[in-house]
Order: structure tokens, then sequence, then C-alpha cells
């Protein structure tokens, strides 16, 4: 109890500088104009933000280690190449006489069952060790790509083209069809993920003790996957794959909350992760008149923390 009183203003700090970094994003140079440009380019931001952060947080409570994230174990590469299958076989983007919301539906549901049937079975402890995990993740993402560049190779130019906005992060050309779709996902997912905020704290025991604590490991890991599967897919259907965000907000999640308690972690990931995006496209775009070169800094610095915590080893 005593740590979640302490983590009280941690949290309230976080929200302090997350709603000044949106105040300022949305007023600044303010024109009536465009100002549903930029409230829809706010939703968006803060959309992907959580969306990547409470992804990452409740992908390592199941893989029990602080180093491995949905992007790393290639969960956006194979949302990529659902939807490079489409383009190759039916030589469009969208399935004709399918709305992109049901197609969505669709690509989200087929990433559903192929990440329970993978990571299930990679979570459940019949694969020991962190290195082994990670090789057989990094394997699996780079068969998604090279697959998904296979089939591109063969497609025509056009289609080529088409598909290239869907392969790199882009947080200035997003997908707006699917927003409200994906906003109502992420609040019906957030929801879920709430309710389970205690079990997700026994969970981080390990398996051997969250099972002999009562908890149906093989069951509570599969929802969760599919809770995973669907804020990944939100994410990289709106903006594109981002590969190493997810880490570097949950790894200075960990750092920064006094408590490890799911309660405390979730929102504080969540904060951290609107701060830099929308703060850091405000800085970009409105001060240093860079808006393109966000996905790149943030890759670069995630990167940096990736490779720091491999070395170091910083397992749970």
């Amino acid at each position: 109890m005593q740590r979640l009183n302490s983590s009280v203003p941690c949290l309230l700090s976080l929200t302090a500088v997350a709603f000044g970094f949106i105040i300022f994003f949305f007023c600044w140079h303010f024109s009536p104009l465009i100002w549903s440009f930029r409230a829809t380019k706010l939703a968006l931001l803060v959309l992907v933000a959580c969306s990547i952060a409470i992804s990452t947080v409740l992908f390592q409570t199941v893989s029990n280690n602080r180093i491995l994230t949905p992007s790393i174990m290639g969960f956006d590469q194979l949302y990529i190449l659902i939807q490079t299958t489409i383009v190759f076989f039916l030589g469009r983007v969208s399935i004709p006489g399918v709305s992109t919301d049901v197609q969505f539906l669709i690509e989200t549901a087929i990433l559903i069952i192929f990440a329970v049937v993978l990571f299930r079975w990679l979570f459940s402890g019949s694969v020991s060790g962190l290195h082994l995990t990670m090789l057989i993740g990094v394997v699996c993402g780079g068969f998604f790509f090279s697959l998904r560049m296979l089939m591109q190779l063969k497609l025509d130019p056009d289609a080529s083209i088409r598909l290239t906005d869907i392969m790199f992060a882009n947080f200035n050309q997003y997908n707006v069809d699917l927003l409200v779709l994906s906003i109502l996902a992420v609040i019906a997912v957030s929801m879920i993920i709430w309710r389970m905020r205690f079990t997700f704290d026994v969970l981080a025991l390990g398996r051997d003790t969250a099972i002999s604590l009562g908890i149906n490991f093989r069951k509570t890991t599969s929802f969760i996957l599919i809770l995973v599967a669907v804020l990944v897919a939100v994410s990289t259907a709106l903006v594109g794959p981002v590969t190493f965000f997810g880490l570097l907000v949950a790894s200075l999640a960990y750092q920064v909350s006094p408590s490890a308690r799911h309660v405390v972690i979730l929102p504080v990931a969540a904060l951290l992760a609107i701060i830099f995006l929308v703060g850091g496209q405000f800085i970009l775009e409105q001060i240093f008149n860079m808006a393109n070169r966000l996905t790149f800094i943030i890759e670069f610095f995630g990167g940096i923390v990736f490779l720091i915590l491999l070395v170091k080893g910083k397992l749970r």
C-alpha cells in the first residue's frame, strides 16, 4: 500500500506533462481551419502510444522478461505479411466488396490465431532460456519478412507502391478510415486489461508460482496474447511497424515507477508513450520543422536501450 501511495506523485507528474504536450500540440499556432486535422492526428498519436505501451508490458509479463516485445518477436511483420498476402492473391490492398473496418477485423482475427498458436508454445515452458526464445522469435520475424518480400517482388509496381505505406512507420501518413474502429477496440481491450490487472501481478511472479496460486496459465496466457494481438494490429494498421518504441517506454516505466504492480506500470508506460509521441512530434514539427524524423529518433534510442538490456541481461 505504501508503494502504491508513493506512485501517486509519479502518475500525477507524468499526467501533467502528457496533458501539457497535448495542449501545446493542439493549440500551437491554432487556426479554425486545421482543428479537425489536429484533433485527428492527436487522437491517432495517443491511440498508438497507448496500444504499443500496453501491449509491450503485457507481452513482457507473459514472456516473464523485460527484453522481449511483440515487435522484436515478429508480431507486426506477421500483420504486414497478412496484408501482403491479400495484395498478392487479389491484386489490391482491399478485399473486393469488403469495407475497411471488416477487412481490419479479418486481418486481426488471422493475427490472433497465429499469435496464440505460436507464442503460447514459446511461453508454455517447452522452450527454456531467453536466448533460445529470442532466436526463435527473430527467426519467425525474419521468415515473415522474407516471405512477404518474396511476394512483393512478384507484384506489379503499382501494387508494390501501395504496400510501401504499411511497411514503414509514419506518424504523418496514417489510415484515418480505421481510427473510429481502432478507438473502440483499444477502449474495449483497455477495460478488460484493467479488470485483469491483479492477475498480471500474479503472472509476473513466474509460470510455476502463478500455477501454484491457482492461475490457469495456459488459458490466461492465450487470452492475454489475444489482447496483445489486437493492440499490435491497431498500431500497425494505423502507422506501420515500430520495432523498439515499446521496449523503450516499458523499460523506462519500470525505472521510473516506484512500484512494479500493473496498476501502476500500465498507466506509467502509457503516459510515457504519450509524452514521447505527442511531445516528440510537437517539438520536431513545430520547432525544428522535422516532422518526418520522429520514427528514426525513436528507433535509434530504442535500439540503444535494447542493446543495453541485452548486454546486461535484465531478466525478471
